[in-house]
Order: structure tokens, then sequence, then C-alpha cells
């Protein structure tokens, strides 16, 4: 029926890998990526809602990098990706 390589995300984008090897690696970093992101949104709530990049960078990057395994950018994206989210929360209370 459905292609067992292509990952769809919340009906977005599709995208077509070459193989199941990549499909599955694939989603074991989107796995992480959504892990840490979770780990971020935790720090910030048990925190004060504390929203410096800056800050909550040198707190948690390493932790990121270590723990979920996740490349540079990709713990980058999920401190600033969380951070923007509360922000926009904020804006809207």
């Amino acid at each position: 029926m459905g292609d067992q390589n292509a990952v769809k995300s919340k009906g977005k984008a599709k995208l077509k890998l070459d193989n199941a090897t990549d499909a599955a690696k694939f989603q074991e970093i989107r796995e992480q990526y959504r892990l840490a992101s979770n780990h971020v949104s935790e720090y910030i709530y048990n925190n004060s809602f504390e929203l410096s990049v800056l800050n909550i960078h040198k707190k948690l990057y390493q932790d990121l990098r270590q723990y979920f395994g996740l490349k540079s950018q990709l713990a980058s994206s999920a401190i600033k990706t969380t951070i923007a989210r509360y922000k926009t929360v904020q804006t809207q209370l």
C-alpha cells in the first residue's frame, strides 16, 4: 500500500528515503530531537520560565549532545525552537 521508507511529519512534508536503514536512522534522530526538546521544556518549566537562549544553551547544550546524541545544529535547534514556542505562548496570555 504505502512506501515503507516514506516519513510523514504531521502533514507538513513527506520525506522519501532510499532504504529502510536510512528511514530507521531518521526516525531515531527525530525521536532523540523530540526527547531533547522535552528536556529543554522541562528545564524551562522548573526554572521560573527563564527564556534566555544564552543561559539555557550554557546549561543544557552539552547534555543534549551527550545524552541524546544530537549533532551541534540539532542541539542548538532544540533549545531555540523550544524557547520560541514558550515566547509565543507568553505573547498570547
